[in-house]
C-alpha cells in the first residue's frame, strides 16, 4: 500500500463529491463505525489523563 501525503488545500473535491460524501455521512450510525484497532483504556491511562484546562494550561506555559 503506497502512502500519499498531501499538505492542506492541495486536495479539492468538486461541490457533486463533496455533497455524495455528506449524505454517506448523514446516513452513516456508530455501528457502522470500525473501531477494533483501537486499543481499550487502561486504568493506568486513565491515571495519565489531563483535563482540558490542564492541557490548555501546560500549553501556554511553554509558548
Amino acid at each position: 500500500m503506497a502512502i500519499v501525503r498531501m499538505k492542506p488545500g492541495e486536495f479539492t473535491l468538486t461541490k457533486e463529491q463533496l455533497q455524495s460524501l455528506n449524505d454517506n455521512l448523514d446516513q452513516m450510525t456508530d455501528d457502522d463505525i470500525d473501531c477494533s484497532d483501537i486499543p481499550e483504556l487502561t486504568a493506568a491511562d486513565w491515571k495519565r489523563a489531563v483535563t482540558y484546562e490542564q492541557f490548555n494550561d501546560l500549553h501556554l506555559a511553554t509558548d
